[in-house]
């Protein structure tokens, strides 16, 4: 998938009182742009910030994505499996992602599709951050859209 691959990054944010540690700062991972969508400073990525609580097919999903504009862009796709599963936090549960996407403990679906199994695609369980195949004609996965870039 052009564009969604390459440096990354991450933000800080440093405390600005007296009687906080030079020492101490805060990593920042993903910022709320305020406009309906998230900034990942990890990887570079703006993600849509909140799902609009519809599951859909495989292919629903897909259209869904290059359809949706959002943030003033209409650039938007379906992430592949690898790049879905940067928004996991591991350290939560149910959901197991950061608090700014407001993710349900359900599964999304990823443009991921097993090698042997054309009839799936791979979709992380924002449950508990399993990664698992499911058919595609299914229409039990939510969608969270990403594009590459501020």
């Amino acid at each position: 998938m052009d564009g969604l691959a390459g440096d990354y990054r991450f933000g800080a944010v440093l405390a600005s009182n007296r009687k906080a540690s030079r020492n101490k700062a805060a990593i920042l991972c993903h910022k709320d742009n305020s406009d309906g969508t998230v900034s990942d400073f990890k990887t570079g990525l703006r993600w849509q910030q909140s799902d609009d609580r519809i599951t859909r097919t495989w292919s629903e999903a897909t259209t869904y994505c290059t359809e949706l504009e959002l943030g003033g862009h209409d650039d938007w796709v379906l992430p592949p499996v690898e790049v879905l599963a940067t928004i996991g936090d591991y350290t939560r549960s149910c959901p197991a992602c950061d608090p700014v996407f407001g993710c349900r403990s359900d599964n999304y679906w990823s443009s991921s599709t097993p090698v042997h199994y054309p009839d799936y695609a791979w979709g992380v369980g924002f449950d508990d951050g399993y990664v698992g195949a499911n058919g595609k004609s299914g229409s039990g996965n939510y969608v969270r859209c990403v594009r590459s870039g501020p």
